[in-house]
């Protein structure tokens, strides 16, 4: 395992601090003998190793949280072997799977500037597909069905892919008049 800022483990001993305040603030008892306080030394000794019980329990808690806290902010990562990156990535290390939900609403008709919300969008879409690496797949999910009463089917794109691919599929996505089903559409990715 390493870490990304591996200056930090130094401070690991200061975790130790929650120990070392309880051994130096911890309560000094003053007896003060009397006659009546028999039967009061005796209660409070028998709550006294409950108590002491709670105190190391808590001290214990604080001193691990201290321990993760600045474990945390060093970032450990793993770094991989070639095997167990192929085996966690089958179609290989450097590819990606990206899925794209698409509002395919009438909303999207709506103009902002020169341009509507639903041709953004599509541009966006070419933009994205264009920088796609070899390998890279992707998945666009439309919020709509593309039919009245139909069901949402994404499409999905595997790279390498023509140029002139990408403009004729996204000049075929139109908003539609229908439904919004977001669930549906999440179950689909």
């Amino acid at each position: 395992m390493m870490f990304l800022h591996p200056y930090i483990l130094w401070l690991l001993p200061l975790a130790a601090a929650a120990i070392v305040l309880y051994i130096i603030f911890r309560r000094r008892q003053t007896i003060v003998s009397w006659g009546a306080t028999f039967i009061l030394r005796l209660a409070l000794a028998s709550g006294r190793r409950q108590s002491l019980w709670k105190q190391i329990i808590v001290v214990a808690l604080r001193t691990v949280f201290l321990l993760l806290l600045l474990l945390a902010f060093a970032r450990p990562f793993r770094v991989w072997t070639q095997e167990q990156a192929t085996r966690a990535f089958p179609h290989g290390p450097g590819t990606l799977h990206r899925v794209i939900l698409l509002d395919n609403t009438l909303s999207m008709n709506a103009r902002h500037g020169i341009q509507t919300r639903f041709d953004a969008a599509r541009t966006a879409l070419e933009a994205l597909l264009v920088d796609m690496r070899p390998g890279d797949t992707c998945h666009i999910i439309p919020l709509c069905p593309w039919e009245p009463g139909g069901r949402i089917v994404p499409q999905t794109v595997s790279v390498p892919i023509a140029p002139r691919q990408i403009q004729s599929l996204a000049q075929k996505m139109k908003p539609v008049s229908g439904d919004m089903d977001f669930s549906a559409a999440l179950r689909a990715a």
